[in-house]
């Protein structure tokens, strides 16, 4: 996917207790999903982080290079049943992979809608 497309990609993510636990990835509406017995590996025991952000394809690429002047703002929704807002955990991610953009400062909110917003730019 050309990166001039990312702002139609979202990626949703669910784990429930006794129930289905769901992945979908959709492009310009367009929805790719699977789905697995809760009890598998009770992911919802545990799952507590998540990261989302545009990296390179691991050993292929480990950095995706944007042109000069790159503006990204990531948002990420959290639905844990509560009105609580998320933490930002700042440089606590899990992958090797990079971008060439700088992180700036993270928001968090809670209500309706909690989930955590941060932008980047080169």
């Amino acid at each position: 996917m050309p990166v001039s497309g990312i702002a139609g990609v979202k990626l949703t993510g669910s784990a429930t207790s006794g129930g289905v636990d769901t992945v979908s990835f959709s492009v310009n509406g367009r929805a790719y999903s699977v789905s697995q017995r809760a009890s598998t590996v009770d992911i919802n025991k545990i799952w507590r982080l998540t990261e989302f952000n545009i990296f390179g394809n691991g050993a292929r690429t480990q950095t995706v290079s944007f042109n000069r002047g790159s503006h990204v703002t990531v948002n990420v929704a959290v639905n844990d049943g509560t009105t609580n807002a998320p933490t930002c955990l700042g440089n606590a991610g899990q992958t090797f992979e990079q971008n060439n953009l700088t992180r700036g400062s993270c928001s968090v909110f809670g209500g309706a809608s909690p989930g955590i917003s941060f932008p980047q730019s080169n």
